[in-house]
């Protein structure tokens, strides 16, 4: 671990507002951004509610020529206003800097047609550009001891793969990996047909930059730094 912030709650705990904590947490994440990048940077953007907040509190930001890029595709069926498309965009817009995206839905209905999307001209630019980043920033969705995640819902998963995913133990979920309470990724077919960066790709990203606010991610931060998924 390189540096833990915690965001101080100023209200008694029985009467704060998860959505406040959640954004005092975002602006935290938002104020680590603006510090520590530089224009040799390349960031990788993932989904979660608090990185909603975070882009916005990135107005106004010093004007920084650095690269933003998606860490999967798109997970509008979830939580449209989470897409990260629009959040690389509003961060490379906020920093003045240039972005690329991953154009598709994350979920992909084989893994014969996710291996056709790797293999087009810009999945491979793509997964060559996953090596370059230097900064990975996102949220985490939690799945113990309840499934809170926006990913825990039919409208991502149907009710079976929800089912898979809980009989394996299932703990978080970053850049749409299921990982278990030991910091392990769940064998499932969902590893072989979501798009996104692979998990020892992400693993070797410098900074890793997790913004997770509320009691029952307890368990779902202790998951990631088992397995070393995290280092902010």
């Amino acid at each position: 671990i390189k540096e833990v912030i915690l965001s101080p709650n100023l209200e008694k705990i029985s009467t704060a507002l998860d959505v406040e904590i959640k954004k005092n947490v975002a602006l935290e994440g938002a104020r680590y951004l603006q510090r520590v990048i530089t224009k040799e940077d390349v960031v990788g953007v993932g989904w979660g509610r608090a990185m909603y907040y975070l882009i916005h509190y990135l107005n106004p930001s010093p004007k920084i020529d650095a690269s933003f890029v998606t860490l999967h595709g798109s997970i509008t069926e979830a939580v449209s206003n989470l897409d990260p498309q629009m959040l690389v965009a509003r961060a490379s817009m906020a920093f003045g800097g240039r972005r690329q995206y991953l154009v598709s839905k994350a979920l992909i209905e084989s893994r014969e047609r996710l291996e056709k999307i790797w293999n087009s001209e810009n999945g491979k630019k793509m997964q060559a550009r996953f090596h370059d980043i230097t900064i990975s920033i996102s949220g985490v969705g939690t799945w113990y001891p309840e499934p809170k995640s926006p990913l825990a819902s039919e409208e991502y998963l149907d009710a079976g793969r929800i089912r898979e995913l809980q009989e394996k133990e299932v703990c978080a979920d970053i850049a749409l990996h299921f990982i278990d309470r030991n910091g392990k990724e769940c064998e499932t077919d969902l590893k072989y047909q979501t798009l996104t960066i692979g998990l020892e790709t992400y693993k070797n990203i410098p900074t890793k930059v997790v913004v997770a606010s509320g009691f029952e991610k307890a368990d779902t931060v202790l998951a990631l730094l088992k397995g070393k998924l995290v280092d902010v």
